[in-house]
This record gives C-alpha cells, structure tokens and sequence, in this order.
C-alpha cells in the first residue's frame, strides 16, 4: 500500500527548484533575527532560551509559511513536497543558525 497516490509522487526540476527557492527565502526570514538573538548570547542568555525565542517568533508556522504562500513557494496540493519542504526548511534554517552562533556559547 502507498502513502500518497501515484501523481504526488512525481518529482522533477521545477519541484527541486521550487524548494531551494523555499528554503532561500526562509532563511531570509530568519537572518533578519540574527542581531536580536547574537546580543540576547552575548548577554548570556541560555543558547536553548534564544533558539526557542527565535523558534517561537520566527520558525513557527505563523510567520515563514504565509510568506511562503504569498510567494507562491508552496504546493499545498502535494504531501510529498509539503513534507520535503518542512524538511528542507528546518535543516537549512538550523544549519544556518548554528554557523552564525559563537562556539563561547555553547
């Protein structure tokens, strides 16, 4: 038995671009809280209280997905892309985060 129909199992290309571009603009999103999350680590706060603090602000559905929408960066219509995307975007959007947080905070 599968898990979604044959149609949602096509992938190709314009997926694959479609999710870099996804991911991109995520990012995008998250790079505008860095300064904010930086200073709250330079002031000591706990690196798991600023992760979760930005998380909450940014991450979370209500503010990376409407945009993604807008942008028309989401299928919706397509569960296998809409898992790849939640993927794509958390990996990308953590990885970055760790590259910008300063090993003294760890």
């Amino acid at each position: 038995m599968k898990a979604f129909p044959e149609q949602y199992e096509a992938w190709d290309a314009a997926c694959d671009d479609l999710l870099s571009r996804a991911t991109a603009a995520a990012k995008r999103i998250v790079r505008k809280h860095e300064g904010e999350m930086l200073m709250k680590l330079r002031n000591r706060h706990p690196l798991i209280e600023v992760i979760n603090d930005l998380g909450e602000k940014t991450i979370m559905p209500h503010l990376i997905m409407p945009h993604l929408k807008t942008a028309g960066l989401v299928l919706e219509d397509n569960p296998v892309y809409a898992m790849r995307l939640g993927s794509a975007v958390s990996n990308a959007i953590l990885g970055d985060l760790l590259r910008c947080i300063p090993e003294s905070s760890c």
